[in-house]
């Protein structure tokens, strides 16, 4: 995957993302701190181009917290998170980040048409 140029992306966050039943889960057994660490550790695979070293203390330390019984929970507990060769991943991270991807190239493509297409009519303009 191409990465995200650093600069302030949003990325969606459903209205109703608390009634997924592995949100659900995952606030039963470790509460509003679980909730809170979910999206912060999606937060960090966006700014990371969609997967983070797979390092408890680290990523707690990243959410500032001491708490890495509640970090590696999030994290194993619930099928929210893809643990793979030593990484992190969320399959929904994946998808924005690349539909943001190729938005942006075809933002790009685009305003190059458009460049070419004005330097064309300036060149004909010229040349009358």
């Amino acid at each position: 995957m191409e990465a995200v140029k650093e600069y302030n992306h949003w990325f969606k966050h459903d209205m109703n993302a608390s009634t997924d039943n592995k949100i659900r889960k995952l606030e039963f057994s470790n509460g509003l701190e679980g909730y809170a660490a979910f999206f912060k550790i999606v937060e960090l695979l966006m700014g990371n181009n969609g997967e983070i070293e797979y390092n408890i203390k680290l990523i707690s330390h990243n959410l500032g917290t001491t708490n890495e019984e509640l970090v590696s929970s999030t994290i194993n507990n619930f099928g929210l998170f893809i643990v793979d060769n030593g990484y992190i991943y969320n399959e929904r991270v994946s998808t924005q980040l690349y539909e943001i991807t190729e938005k942006s190239k075809k933002a790009s493509e685009n305003a190059k048409k458009r460049w070419k297409k004005d330097q064309e009519m300036e060149n004909n303009e010229m040349s009358e």
